[in-house]
């Protein structure tokens, strides 16, 4: 892992460019300059991905080189990394430079494909990748942290060979989203509560997380010793990854980062630990997929509890991990851990939602979790989380529609950009009202930044699939990654790709893209042989490609896997669909328009892209009528 007070310059460019972002990299070793220039893209793996993760979260400038190979290219690693630098950005102060992309070619800024934050610093024009003496001294004045305004102007027309343009007078970043701004001012007034006098009796000082605004300390008190390098990395983390269910992978996964190089730093302290199994556990709530980071998780907090057995923190993250772990007697030994630190935390947003979720999932103890969530909404300046876990609970246990889809516009008031709120919004119009054009229109709502999180991908694919929207479905689909993990869809982005293909009449395209997809699934398999997703996923790819044989073998080690009643889940229907066993489908889908799943059962019916064949039988017809009747008594006006 790379030094954390590195000086390094990370070079990100697609494969094409190499020989340009070579020229750039020896220009600026040649005076002095470490530069990152990693030449392994082809490679991958696990390890290398870890490094290039590692480098750009502590590297010191981090430059794009953007051309016409990137414009065409809506897939690449190097895309992965420009999101990831981007960011980083929000956890930095405005005049704090750190972006300098470099352009190789004539492709205009205005029309390039990158992401927000870029556009809004200077770029400078390397023709070629011709790296002027003037753009070497610029780097070397950044990395020394001096005179960086002056710096950060572009260099001349005639070092770069293009007309500078005016230096807008605005923040040379990007307005962070609502709920990013509100966790740097956080962070930052969290500096306080980190070191005032606690019931903590531990040596270290406990972080106390997302707390309310301070009460000045007495003119006369002793200033407060500056945090160590550990606990400065804890609050960078904090800041990205506090937001929880609006958080993005990309912020966990820099949470992550830095809270790795924490423990390297100081591995005694209970504190780091404690906010690395949170980040843990928030990977854990994310997707159910993740056994590894599932054990993770329960020995960081064990090892938080160990070192800090009084820290809030570390008693909060075990409660949180036993909770995730969900064994029995979870519930009976987390809540009473959760309210007691919620009553030591009375204002501690985290902590209250961290307390709400368990009660709110249980239906005796709904209404409790409810008021907690309010807690947290009513502290200053809201809470757009708690606000999406209000609406999340009324859209489940309650079923009370109205009330969720206000609960989600009032978290979206708060946090435009939050990804999870788009995507349960979209899914409750859709799945459970049954109502394809307010979906469609609640996706036009979606930020583009949005648009990029596993959530609100899989949800828009099936909303676009839907309305017939192949080219847009293909649009988003190649700028993620390249396996999606939502609860609509766990699975190889290429699979979805192949829907789209298919529906477009282009079934060449679709072949190659299941086979992509049949590759990764495989991938997986070979290393554990009995998973369950990645089973129903091969039998379902299988059947798209006219193995009908291998699908229906896949299919019955699958069902032998699972417990009775995922047995007519939406997925084994459809692979039954795709191999022709048409009346067992009709009849299961029948029975689960009168359950409680039955709005599921009827957009599944309605809407879902993989149907065609079931859509084509006589039976069908009736079947439709059903599910639509299911819809006829929503309300949610």
């Amino acid at each position: 892992m790379p030094a954390e007070s590195s000086r390094a310059v990370f070079l990100s460019y697609a494969s094409q460019d190499a020989e340009a972002a070579r020229r750039i990299c020896e220009a600026l070793r040649a005076e002095g300059v470490e530069v990152w220039f990693d030449q392994s893209e082809l490679v991958g793996g696990d390890v290398w991905d870890a490094k290039i993760r590692g480098q750009i979260a502590t590297c010191a400038l981090f430059v794009p080189i953007i051309s016409a190979n990137t414009q065409e290219r809506r897939e690449g690693y190097f895309r992965i990394e420009w999101r990831l630098a981007a960011q980083r950005t929000h956890a930095m102060s405005d005049d704090t430079a750190f972006l300098l992309p470099v352009v190789i070619d004539e492709t205009r800024d205005a029309d390039a494909r990158v992401p927000a934050e870029f556009k809004a610093v200077q770029w400078t024009r390397l023709p070629g990748g011709e790296a002027s003496e003037k753009f070497c001294a610029r780097v070397k004045t950044l990395l020394g942290g001096s005179d960086v305004a002056r710096a950060f102007q572009p260099v001349s027309p005639s070092d770069t060979g293009w007309k500078a343009r005016a230096t807008p007078k605005t923040s040379r970043r990007v307005p962070a989203p609502v709920w990013i701004a509100a966790a740097t001012v956080v962070a930052a007034s969290a500096l306080y509560f980190a070191l005032r006098p606690t019931q903590n009796t531990d040596a270290k000082p406990a972080l106390s997380s997302n707390s309310s605004t301070a009460t000045p300390p007495p003119a006369t008190a002793k200033a407060a010793a500056p945090l160590s390098p550990a606990r400065q990395l804890v609050e960078k983390a904090r800041v990205l990854y506090e937001p929880w269910d609006l958080a993005t992978k990309d912020d966990l996964v820099m949470a992550d980062q830095f809270l790795k190089r924490a423990i390297e730093l100081d591995p005694t302290d209970g504190e780091v630990w404690a906010h690395q199994a949170l980040v843990s556990c928030a990977f854990v709530a994310m997707s159910a997929t993740l056994e590894d980071r599932r054990v993770e998780m329960r020995l960081q907090a064990e090892r938080a509890v160990k070192l800090a057995p009084n820290s809030d923190n570390a008693r909060f993250a075990r409660a949180f991990a036993i909770r995730l772990e969900g064994k029995p007697g979870a519930w009976e030994e987390a809540v009473p851990i959760l309210r007691d630190v919620v009553a030591r935390n009375p204002e501690n947003r985290l902590m209250l939602r961290g307390l709400a979720h368990p009660l709110a999932a249980r239906a005796e103890t709904r209404d409790e979790g409810l008021a907690v969530y309010r807690r947290a909404t009513a502290l200053p300046g809201g809470d757009a989380v708690a606000e999406f876990n209000i609406g999340q609970t009324q859209m489940g246990g309650s079923r009370n529609l109205k009330e969720a889809l206000a609960a989600f516009d009032r978290s979206l008031k708060l946090a435009p950009l939050a990804h999870r709120t788009h995507s349960y919004k979209i899914d409750l119009l859709l799945r459970l009202a049954g109502d394809l054009p307010a979906a469609r229109q609640a996706l036009r709502e979606v930020p583009e930044a949005a648009l990029r999180e596993d959530p609100v991908i899989t949800i828009a694919t099936r909303v676009l699939l839907a309305t017939g929207e192949t080219d847009e479905a293909l649009r988003l689909l190649g700028s993620t990654y390249p396996y999606l993990s939502a609860n609509s869809f766990n699975g190889p982005t290429p699979y979805l790709k192949g829907l789209a293909h298919q529906q477009a009449n282009r079934p060449s395209a679709a072949a190659t893209e299941w086979n992509v997809a049949l590759k990764e699934i495989q991938r997986r398999l070979d290393a554990i042989p009995t998973a369950r997703i990645e089973l129903r996923m091969k039998a379902a790819t299988l059947a798209h490609l006219g193995r009908h044989a291998e699908a229906a073998e896949a299919l019955e080690l699958y069902q032998q896997l699972v417990p009775a009643n995922a047995q007519n889940e939406q997925r084994v229907l459809i692979v039954k669909t795709l191999l022709g066993r048409i009346p067992e489908v009709v009849a299961a889908l029948d029975k689960n328009l009168t359950s409680r799943s039955r709005n599921t059962a009827a957009s599944f019916i309605l809407f879902d892209p993989e149907l065609t064949a079931l859509r084509a039988h006589p039976s069908y017809a009736a079947l439709a009528e059903k599910a639509r009747a299911v819809y006829v008594d929503v309300q949610l006006k």
